[in-house]
């Protein structure tokens, strides 16, 4: 069986690391013909990304440290440098793609941190994170309208039922 590796390559033929991870004639054509040092800036900011999800969980000085033994975190690692990688070849569609693939993945261990925060629509750190800590959901009062009259004022027909 395959295991992942956060590396540009496997040691052995089992590990998969960023090359074979998006294949070798991909790998080529992000990084310039091959360049290795564009692969590792690219595993050094899927590092990065990772380390900032994990500290948005608030949880203790240990659990905001990825295990970078756990396959999935090493899945998403390597969704989060071929985001990277795309992005800076300009494909944005394939990028954004792989960008949420890697926010999916890692959303299996951190939960709702996982997710990138929009700030242009608003929503700040702390109230995304207060949603995911909240015990019990928000609670929407709804009353049904006044029909003692006889009259109901949907429209559509003539108003009497």
């Amino acid at each position: 069986m395959k295991t992942f590796v956060f590396d540009l390559e496997g040691s052995t033929d089992e590990e998969v690391g960023l090359k074979a991870f998006i294949g070798e004639r991909t790998y080529i054509d992000l990084t310039d013909g091959g360049q290795d040092d564009i692969g590792d800036q690219a595993l050094h900011e899927a590092e990065v990304r990772i380390d900032a999800k994990y500290k948005c969980t608030k949880a203790t000085a240990e659990e905001m440290i990825p295990d970078w033994t756990d396959q999935t975190v090493i899945l998403a690692g390597l969704y989060y440098a071929t985001y990277y990688l795309y992005a800076q070849a300009e494909n944005e569609k394939v990028a954004e793609d792989k960008r949420w693939t890697g926010n999916q993945v890692l959303s299996s261990i951190i939960g709702i941190c996982a997710f990138d925060i929009d700030q242009e629509d608003g929503i700040p750190p702390k109230d995304f994170v207060d949603l995911k800590e909240r015990e019990t959901p928000p609670t929407i009062v709804v009353s049904a309208p006044d029909l003692s009259d006889g009259y109901y004022g949907g429209g559509g027909c003539d108003g009497i039922y």
